[in-house]
C-alpha cells in the first residue's frame, strides 16, 4: 500500500478483524439459540463432543470467518459452558427490558 500511512493500515486491519470476530460471534450465538429453542443438549460428556461444538464445526465448513476463529488458540473464551449460560440469559433480559417491542418471549419459557 504505497502512500498509505501505517496508522491507516493498522486501522483498516483492525476493522477487518473486528468484522470477522462479529461474524463468528453471530454464528456462535445463533447456534446456541438454535439448540436452546430446539430443546437440545448443548454439552456432551467432554467439551468437544457436545451438540454445540459439533454444530459449530459443521457451520465452520460453510463460513471461513467461523473456521478461522475456531482455529485460534483462545477460541474457548466464547465457547465455554460459562459463557454459553451467560449468552442464554441475554435474550431473556432483553425481552423483559424491551417488553413494548417484543410481544411474546421467543427464546425461553420463563421470560415474562
Amino acid at each position: 500500500m504505497k502512500g498509505v500511512s501505517v496508522d491507516t493500515q493498522l486501522s483498516t486491519a483492525k476493522q477487518k478483524q473486528q468484522a470477522v470476530n462479529r461474524s463468528a460471534l453471530e454464528k456462535i450465538v445463533t447456534t446456541l439459540l438454535f439448540l436452546a429453542r430446539q430443546g437440545q443438549s448443548i454439552t456432551g460428556h467432554s467439551n468437544d463432543d457436545g451438540n454445540f461444538q459439533q454444530l459449530l464445526r459443521l457451520r465452520a465448513a460453510d463460513s471461513s470467518d467461523l473456521a478461522s476463529w475456531l482455529a485460534r488458540e483462545h477460541r474457548n473464551k466464547w465457547t465455554s459452558h460459562d459463557i454459553q449460560n451467560e449468552l442464554l440469559q441475554i435474550p431473556c433480559c432483553c425481552s423483559q427490558y424491551c417488553s413494548s417491542r417484543i410481544k411474546s418471549p421467543v427464546f425461553c419459557s420463563n421470560c415474562g
